[in-house]
């Protein structure tokens, strides 16, 4: 009769041991997740960030002068395929990140078709230069803005992808 305690008590400790090990290892899973998933949005980022780069190399973005003509960025970019198959998982990452990965995404898309449509209608014939001008400047500032913000998620990526080399940010 006093074995039926001791089975009971390694039967407890084995599932408790079972139950933590478990726990261990979903934990192991998600960690892994979030550095994949940091990791391919940063090379996400960085190819958008480059397909800007390399077709404005040879145009000035902002113009000199209050007679030049401020010409619209060309803004040919990849359909974001990571960032919307992954949309649904950003929340493994802490509160501001996923709202900034989301705000990049979707502004710049939008930005893409203002200015595309900016560039097709030309901003009617019967706008002034002043208010052509003051809406070149909106959207510059606006793609500023949101290059400036992927600058700061790349920054917040970078650890959660490579955590054992933690780079440092130079200025």
């Amino acid at each position: 009769m006093a074995q039926i305690p001791i089975i009971g008590v390694i039967l407890l400790v084995g599932a408790v041991l079972a139950g933590l090990v478990f726990a261990g290892w979903r934990k192991t899973q998600r960690r892994i997740a979030r550095r994949n998933l940091a990791s391919v949005l940063s090379g996400e980022i960085v190819a958008v960030l480059r397909a800007i780069e390399v077709e404005n190399s040879d145009q000035p973005v902002v113009a000199s002068g209050d007679t030049a003509e401020a010409r619209l960025p060309h803004l040919a970019l990849p359909h974001f395929t990571i960032y919307e198959a992954n949309a649904g998982r950003l929340d493994c990452f802490a509160p501001p990140l996923p709202q900034k990965i989301s705000f990049f995404f979707d502004r710049l898309g939008a930005l893409t078709l203002e200015c595309d449509t900016t560039r097709q209608h030309a901003l009617s014939d019967t706008a002034s230069g002043t208010a052509r001008a003051r809406h070149l400047s909106d959207i510059q500032n606006d793609l500023k803005v949101t290059l400036d913000t992927a600058d700061e998620i790349l920054l917040a990526l970078r650890p959660l992808a490579s955590p054992h080399t933690q780079a440092k940010h130079l200025i």
